[in-house]
C-alpha cells in the first residue's frame, strides 16, 4: 500500500484501508453534538481512518485506527481471536480509551410511565 499503489484495497492482500465516517467511528472516538430534543448525536471521528488486516479467516483480525498527519498515535482494535492468541502483549490503549470514554458517559435518561400520570 505504499506510493500510491494498491489503494485502497491490493488484489491478494490481507489489508484494507478506509476513511473513517460518523457511522463506523468507534464511539470513544466519536465527534458528539445535541440536536434540538436533546439526543447526542454521533457526527464525525477524531480519527482519519481505519486499516483492518484481515488473518484466520478474520477479514478485521486487527483494525488499526490513525489520524492524518500523526497528530495523535494510531490505536489497534483487536478481535476476540486476535485477543486470545496475543494475550497480555496487546496495546492496551483502545481498552483504556473505551473504559475512560464510559466512565464519562451520562447516566441514561429515565422517562416517567406515562400510564402513572407522570409521576
Amino acid at each position: 500500500m505504499s506510493r500510491g499503489k494498491c489503494w485502497p484495497t491490493c488484489e491478494d492482500s490481507n489489508s484494507t484501508l478506509a476513511w473513517a465516517s460518523a457511522p463506523d467511528c468507534p464511539d470513544q472516538y466519536g465527534v458528539y453534538e445535541y440536536d434540538i430534543y436533546g439526543n447526542r448525536i454521533k457526527v464525525g471521528c477524531t480519527k482519519s481512518g481505519v486499516i483492518d488486516i484481515a488473518s484466520n479467516g478474520n477479514p478485521q483480525w486487527t483494525r488499526v485506527w490513525w489520524t492524518y498527519g500523526g497528530e495523535e498515535n494510531a490505536v489497534i482494535q483487536y478481535s476476540d481471536e486476535a485477543r486470545a492468541l496475543y494475550g497480555n502483549f496487546i496495546n492496551p490503549q483502545w481498552d483504556i480509551d473505551l473504559a475512560t470514554w464510559i466512565a464519562t458517559q451520562p447516566p441514561p435518561l429515565v422517562l416517567p410511565d406515562p400510564g402513572n400520570g407522570g409521576s
